[in-house]
């Protein structure tokens, strides 16, 4: 398993440092090559918190993947993928690639992985800027014969760091949700609970494009089971008439445990009686 978030995440940078149109998946590309190295034949990659933006071109570099301006010099940016005019193959990942999407959002579109540019330190302008290179990334390995993957959902997850497994690994996507959930067997245990608590850093509209605490809410919504919602932010967004614990303000991490089990244990005790 590569977690991308500890080779391009967000949480690795500070907030100076952020800049979706300048950072790299590269580091991921690199620790698939290691579990390569290892033996592994299959990777699950983790998709979600990445300060990148680059349509998993970073990856394919290690690969041997080029991506070429006109005059057919090497591009080594997001910030230049609009200039992007030709592509030239690498290798084939010699394992198998699942990538584990947090985000059910396509690559390219206004609700493709420009949405998120603005969260990875990204300006307005940078968010033009990564809409037309992503979508130029997707028209040249399009005419170049490869699918129309930027349409698939999750292909915008991480960047386009979803799209790159699909087109330059020639892995597929699942959602990381689903995934996750199947292998603790959450529904069974969901038809076993009289409450479920769930709980996200900020929890909004983003939170409904198959992260783990929408997909909690909705499933446990279908089921008919209480839901418990724990979030110091929370943005309008359908709950699916779970209960919120909210709160506004920077919390560090014990200020925040305390105020969650204090906040779950007065609920528990409300539901009690």
């Amino acid at each position: 398993v590569v977690e991308s978030r500890f080779a391009c995440g967000l949480s690795l940078l500070g907030d100076s440092e952020r800049d979706p149109l300048r950072t790299t998946t590269r580091g991921v590309g690199e620790l698939i090559q290691e579990a390569e190295g290892a033996g592994a034949s299959r990777v699950y990659v983790g998709l979600g918190g990445s300060a990148t933006a680059d349509g998993g071109t970073g990856m394919a570099g290690t690969w041997g993947w080029n991506f070429l301006d006109e005059s057919g010099q090497r591009l080594t940016s997001s910030a230049e993928l609009e200039k992007l005019h030709a592509t030239t193959p690498g290798r084939a990942p010699r394992v198998t690639l699942v990538g584990l999407c947090d985000v059910n959002n396509p690559l390219t579109g206004p609700d493709g992985a420009v949405m998120y540019v603005g969260q990875k330190g990204g300006s307005l302008g940078d968010e033009l800027i990564a809409t037309r290179g992503l979508s130029r990334l997707a028209q040249i390995v399009s005419s170049a014969g490869g699918q129309d993957f930027h349409t698939v959902p999750g292909s915008g997850a991480a960047g386009g760091l979803g799209f790159g497994i699909l087109a330059f690994g020639g892995g597929s996507l699942v959602s990381g949700a689903s995934w996750v959930l199947a292998a603790k067997d959450f529904d069974h245990e969901l038809g076993n609970a009289d409450l479920v608590v769930t709980g996200e850093g900020c929890y909004d509209q983003t939170s409904l494009r198959g992260k783990l605490s929408g997909e909690v809410l909705r499933r446990c919504a279908d089921a008919g089971v209480p839901a418990l919602l724990v979030a110091p932010d929370v943005r309008p967004a359908d709950t699916y008439g779970s209960t919120l614990i909210t709160g506004g303000g920077v919390w560090d991490a014990r200020e925040l445990f305390r105020r969650t089990r204090d906040g779950v244990e007065a609920a528990l005790r409300l539901l009690a009686s």
